[in-house]
């Protein structure tokens, strides 16, 4: 069973107030190629609409990521750390961490928000999702300093 279609099917269906369609229960993450294939196949989440919602806007596949939370911790982490992920994998990995809660979050985006593509935006949004992750004063030193510095050059 695929992955890629499981989660279309789950995610293209009518969610009724007293009915969730949940992943089968044969559907498991059990190795490092699972769960990049799992990470490919998630439906994309508008950047902005998850620092709306402060959410990776997961929808009814959280319960499937909960329940698989330790494995697809480990994997994930170990993903995002590799400079060879594909993109969308690596988006993937960040929303599942985001959505875990993951207390290294904010120091493994660090490194990515340089990047000019959607990784790098998205690592750039984690701790405006993660305040309570983030140690807040290495980012007012990081974007307020330089800013108040150009101000302060020019009221000389």
């Amino acid at each position: 069973m695929s992955y890629a279609h499981v989660l279309e099917f789950i995610a293209s269906e009518q969610e009724s107030a007293d009915e969730r369609r949940r992943p089968p229960a044969s559907l498991s993450i059990d190795s490092r190629d699972h769960a990049v294939e799992f990470l490919a196949a998630l439906p994309a989440a508008d950047p902005a609409a998850m620092l709306l919602a402060k959410s990776p806007l997961l929808g009814r596949l959280a319960d499937f990521v909960w329940s698989q939370r330790k494995i697809l911790r480990a994997y994930c982490l170990e993903i995002i750390r590799d400079d060879s992920t594909e993109i969308g994998v690596m988006l993937g990995a960040i929303r599942i961490l985001i959505f875990l809660g993951e207390p290294t979050i904010s120091a493994i985006c660090e490194p990515l928000s340089n990047r000019q593509d959607a990784v790098g935006k998205i690592a750039t949004m984690v701790p405006v999702m993660l305040p309570t992750l983030c140690d807040l004063s290495h980012y007012e030193r990081k974007f307020l300093t330089p800013i108040l510095s150009r101000r302060i050059v020019r009221l000389h």
